[in-house]
């Protein structure tokens, strides 16, 4: 389930992304380009959502493991030695991606924020696209 709803996850933030750029058969497809800009708000929004729902699923899948509802993983399967290896890192860049994926959804959401805030959340939203992307392919099973 943690694998599945990361994958959502990232899968509707790949979207946004795409909206966000603009094409020319896509605004004549949605028939403008504020239906393209409301499709890419509502999908980010649910993007935020999918990834609360993948944290609570990476927490509840550790007190399934600690209560011993689930099996451990297999530690000699060599795979696991490299994601012991990346997993620390990966981990943080997943928490903290999906802290700062919160806060520019409620900036975005929030309508007392100036827009030049807005914008600059924006602007930043690239490199933390890119930073999950590098914690969806070290955990990717």
């Amino acid at each position: 389930m943690v694998n599945y709803s990361g994958i959502a996850s990232m899968i509707l933030m790949s979207l946004c992304v795409i909206l966000s750029v603009k094409h020319w058969p896509l605004e004549r497809y949605l028939k403008g380009l504020d239906q393209q800009y409301r499709l890419h708000k509502y999908l980010g929004i649910s993007a935020v959502f999918t990834a609360l729902f993948h944290w609570l699923a990476f927490l509840s899948d550790d007190f399934a493991m600690d209560m011993g509802f689930v099996a451990p993983k297999d530690e000699t399967f060599p795979f696991w030695k490299l994601i012991d290896v990346l997993g620390d890192p990966a981990q943080l860049i997943g928490e903290y991606g999906f802290y700062f994926s919160a806060a520019f959804v409620l900036i975005a959401w929030i309508k007392k924020f100036k827009y030049n805030v807005f914008q600059f959340t924006h602007k930043l939203f690239p490199y933390l696209y890119l930073a999950l992307v590098l914690h969806m392919l070290i955990f990717l099973k």
